[in-house]
């Protein structure tokens, strides 16, 4: 049963059934539903899956009617924790990077084809690395938490101002990251949009969030 309390926009929650599965199956995990559409498919610099509107559509195939700070806030009514998105400074005279970091979360996009057909696709189908000529390996990303800074009196959520939802690069305040050393000053286009497998421009996208259970 969806759970859409309390009530964010654009966002649907699905907790895991209360109920112990039957013997020897492991529990269902809950998952997010989040309304998108697709802005971008002919891309070859693509630096995010998803952005906010208004703000990265140039490098990004969807944007999603949510805002970042209330995907994390469903995310953790899940009973996820994030971790921290990439951090890069001097340390001295070294200049020190830090991965990201956080629980997996498995990206699934869900929508209707023009023939009326539901079509289910996991999300790194619809990217390829230019470099390889490959798709992206998985469809793992890592809940970051992007990061709050006070400014003046406010506490600013820094994915909803800069539009960073579900990057492929790291722009140091991702609310999903990719577990990858590149970031949005040296990826050098590395990813590009597969464009054959991207439905047409304007096409309504749910995608699902899924959180990843260790082993």
């Amino acid at each position: 049963m969806p759970d859409t309390q309390p009530a964010l926009p654009g966002i649907t929650i699905h907790r895991a059934p209360a109920t112990d599965p039957a013997p020897g199956l492991a529990p269902a995990p809950g998952h997010i539903d989040l309304e998108a559409k697709v802005v971008l498919r002919e891309g070859k610099w693509l630096e995010l899956l998803a952005c906010t509107p208004g703000s990265k559509e140039h490098e990004s195939i969807l944007t999603v009617t949510a805002r970042p700070s209330h995907i994390h806030l469903a995310l953790l009514i899940l009973g996820m924790e994030p971790g921290s998105p990439m951090k890069w400074d001097w340390q001295g005279d070294e200049f020190k990077i830090t991965p990201p970091t956080g629980p997996k979360i498995a990206i699934t996009l869900h929508y209707t084809d023009a023939q009326g057909k539901a079509v289910d696709v996991a999300a790194h189908h619809w990217i390829r690395n230019q470099k390889l000529d490959q798709p992206l390996t998985d469809n793992h990303w890592l809940f970051t938490g992007s990061r709050t800074e006070i400014v003046g009196d406010q506490s600013i959520y820094r994915a909803d101002v800069n539009g960073s939802a579900i990057s492929l690069v790291n722009f140091s305040d991702d609310l999903l990251a990719r577990p990858t050393h590149l970031t949005h000053q040296n990826d050098d286009a590395t990813w590009a949009a597969q464009t054959d497998a991207i439905p047409p421009l304007g096409t309504s996208v749910n995608i699902r969030l899924t959180p990843v259970k260790n082993p």
